[in-house]
């Protein structure tokens, strides 16, 4: 088993089938689905069973947990696979026939005695009509972290990855965070460690159609919820921080601090702010804490939605 295809749910048995269906079409076989169904309540449990009934040959293994949220359910996914490779997709979205396929020739790219310094090959999405999202890497193949694809290639939008299941292990999400955690959290952590070999061809169907169970009913709600993670997730970025990522983007480090600031208005009291770890990096963060409080109160009248815009366009999106 060279594969683990992986997928958490909840409450998404109308869109599971469609990628049911791409697991199904398949080139390459060398594969088990393991899925971990966040609590559902919507009948995915016995829909799931009547696919592992149905003669498939490939091995599916439900696992059902009460709703802990996509991070727990992550990890438990990580913990549970058999294969080197793990490929997580949403369930609202779909594999091409020859996604395994591409990965498997990817890897074979990297000699065996390097492929420990990486911890992911990665491919592009494209949308239900077969356009790119976002970005292409520069250059294909090209060897680069997290961060520097961020920070130095200035790369954004949907990516998709097949990574090493050690790898995963020896980063798993906090899971002592309430709500959501942003990947970001572990993909920067991980940057330290490992390279990821980036490669301009779609692996993945990334659906707009389908209403994210992150997406809440009142923005302000969901930044007070998920402000620790936020919080977390930006300090993370500030520490890839260096001088000439500073003198190249001072925008970008300027906007991850006033978002560390920001988000940390949110906090209750009695819960710590992460901060980054250089104080270098630390003063920097705090410098622009200011700033932060002012998004925040902004925030109480909902006025940075016309913001966010703006910094979209200028490249700034991050969380």
């Amino acid at each position: 088993m060279r594969f683990t295809i992986f997928t958490p749910t909840y409450n998404r048995a109308h869109t599971l089938p469609r990628l049911y269906e791409s697991i199904r079409r398949q080139t390459l076989r060398d594969f088990e689905w393991v899925i971990v169904d966040d609590g559902s309540t919507d009948g995915t449990a016995q829909l799931i069973h009547n696919w592992q009934q149905a003669g498939n040959d490939f091995p599916i293994r439900y696992f059902w947990q009460p709703n802990q949220h996509k991070k727990v359910a992550f990890n438990r996914g990580v913990l549970e696979a058999t294969a080197p490779w793990f490929v997580p997709i949403d369930s609202d979205d779909e594999l091409l026939p020859d996604t395994l396929e591409k990965f498997a020739r990817m890897w074979a790219t990297i000699p065996e005695g390097e492929q420990m310094r990486y911890c992911a090959v990665v491919g592009l999405c494209v949308d239900s009509q077969g356009r790119i999202v976002g970005d292409a890497f520069p250059g294909a193949p090209l060897d680069a972290d997290s961060a520097a694809l961020w920070f130095d290639y200035r790369i954004s939008g949907e990516k998709f990855s097949c990574l090493r299941t050690e790898a995963l292990r020896r980063f798993p999400f906090p899971e002592g965070i309430p709500d959501l955690v942003p990947e970001n959290v572990v993909w920067f952590r991980m940057a330290r460690v490992y390279q990821q070999r980036c490669f301009n061809e779609p692996v993945r169907v990334y659906h707009r159609d389908v209403e994210s169970i992150t997406q809440p009913r009142d923005p302000r709600d969901a930044k007070r919820r998920r402000a620790q993670g936020a919080v977390l997730s930006y300090a993370e970025a500030i520490d890839h921080l260096t001088s000439r990522r500073l003198l190249r983007s001072p925008l970008r480090a300027m906007f991850l601090a006033v978002q560390h600031g920001r988000f940390g208005a949110y906090l209750l009291r009695g819960v710590p702010r992460v901060w980054p770890k250089r104080w270098v990096w630390r003063v920097w963060a705090a410098l622009f804490s200011p700033l932060g409080w002012l998004v925040y109160a902004l925030d109480r009248w909902n006025i940075p939605a016309r913001l966010r815009d703006v910094l979209a366009r200028l490249g700034l999106r991050f969380f």
